[in-house]
């Protein structure tokens, strides 16, 4: 074999080793799903902070916590064990918790982030504007989002209500808040498809709201996302 094939081979396992790496924020209110590498090592890591703590069952999985960098590492000890569960519980308190699904993949890097809201923007692709909407919305949205107790609105008994978006993606009302003027719709969507799926704000105003708030676009199989509705009293359907 000539120098030229041995660089080649060379060259194509170590993109074939190459790590994925994914941003995603603490929320211990949600089971995130992660496809991990069912060949190669995975790693989670808190950005700018360490995971003191690991729950999870026994299994065909090798997962450790190295105590000097607060990084969990996971690695398949069978070719595609069954999906299972972790937990981890970060510095501070919080947990995280997950689902491991493992696949023909390259290692996975997972890094967990503080969850930022001061950051929203209306004229950020995540918000759908209908004109009249006041700015006092960011400060409504954060404080869903993080779970803080709204001024000025009731939280209503809801019924199990679930609309089929489209694409097998669906949406599930989980909370509703109203105030005089306003009622605010929670709604949990998933992609409930074997696909990413890509949703847009349109998709989920069929409640001919005044804005849409969408936290993600692209949803990966199983991926979870939280939408809120803001419906004027005088325009209710619902």
């Amino acid at each position: 074999m000539n120098k030229g094939m041995i660089f080649l081979l060379f060259l194509v396992l170590c993109i074939d080793q190459t790590y994925a790496t994914i941003y995603t924020p603490i929320d211990s209110t949600v089971v995130k799903r992660v496809e991990l590498s069912s060949r190669f090592q995975n790693r989670i890591a808190v950005n700018e902070g360490r995971i003191n703590q690991l729950v999870y069952p026994g299994c065909n999985i090798d997962i450790n916590l190295d105590e000097e960098t607060g990084q969990v590492f996971i690695y398949a000890l069978s070719d595609f064990p069954e999906p299972s569960s972790l937990s981890v519980i970060i510095e501070g308190g919080k947990v995280q918790d997950f689902e491991l699904v493992f696949i023909e993949k390259p290692g996975e890097i997972v890094i967990l982030e503080e969850a930022i809201y001061e950051d929203i923007d209306f004229a950020s692709e995540n918000m759908l504007l209908i004109p009249g909407s006041p700015e006092d919305k960011v400060d409504i949205i954060r404080k869903i989002m993080s779970g803080d107790i709204l001024e000025d609105f009731v939280s209503c008994d809801i019924m199990a209500e679930r609309v089929l978006i489209r694409n097998r993606v669906r949406a599930v009302l989980i909370s509703k808040f109203v105030s005089l003027y306003e009622t605010l719709y929670v709604w949990r969507v998933e992609n409930v498809s074997k696909k990413l799926q890509v949703i847009k704000e349109i998709d989920m105003n069929f409640q001919c709201g005044n804005w849409v708030y969408l936290d993600q676009h692209h949803l990966s199989r199983g991926m979870k996302t939280l939408a809120i509705v803001g419906v004027r009293n005088d325009e209710t359907v619902r």
